[in-house]
């Protein structure tokens, strides 16, 4: 019951989210599917950041799992039609000094981890503008009160720079995915300049 549960709710939310937020769904599924296609063409899905063109690589592996027969005690019975007793149990061994490309894991990833990306460069970008130290946990950012007001400005700024040309079609051609589908809200990325919230 305690996996029942999230997981039906994870799966009614998600279907929640496909008519309460359409463009967001879409493009979620459209990264998906460049990530499900670099596994079918067996490559690890690749892409560079905007501005500070950093390469990222998907790089999702596996041990390779091979059968291997353990008997326990001496002979028991007859031998089964595996040729070994049945005292013997049959294991499962992932062994991890024979990488293989993970299947599968790259789809699910691929929005994630683009997003991740993104918000990396956004960080790097605001930590080379300012003339301070600035504190950093994956994606939040601090300074010394003095600073604050200067970090504010600094993270809208850098935000508006990076997203002003639109990453999205380089990155969506890097993966392989058509960005003639992508469903583009009305965003007026100006706005952000002035917003009194930049991250929600």
């Amino acid at each position: 019951m305690e996996q029942a549960w999230p997981a039906s709710l994870g799966k009614e939310i998600y279907e929640t989210c496909k008519y309460s937020l359409k463009r967001p769904t879409e493009l979620l599924r459209l990264f998906a599917n460049g990530g499900k296609r670099a596994d079918s063409e067996e490559r690890y899905l690749r892409w560079t950041t905007p501005i500070v063109n950093v390469p990222i690589e998907q790089y999702y592996t596996e041990g390779v799992v091979k059968k291997r027969f353990c008997q326990y005690g001496p002979p028991k019975g007859e031998r089964t039609s595996t040729g070994y007793y049945t005292n013997t149990l049959q294991l499962h061994i992932c062994f991890t000094e024979e990488l293989i490309q993970s299947k599968r894991k790259q789809g699910g990833a691929t929005a994630p981890n683009i997003t991740h990306s993104l918000d990396a460069t956004h960080l790097i970008m605001t930590v080379c503008a300012v003339p301070f130290n600035i504190t950093t946990v994956h994606d939040s950012y601090g300074a010394l009160l003095g600073d604050v007001e200067d970090l504010y400005q600094e993270t809208r700024k850098q935000f508006h720079r990076l997203y002003k040309d639109n990453p999205l079609p380089k990155i969506l051609e890097e993966i392989g995915v058509n960005e003639d589908a992508v469903p583009y809200g009305t965003l007026n990325i100006d706005e952000v300049l002035d917003s009194e919230y930049l991250f929600s």
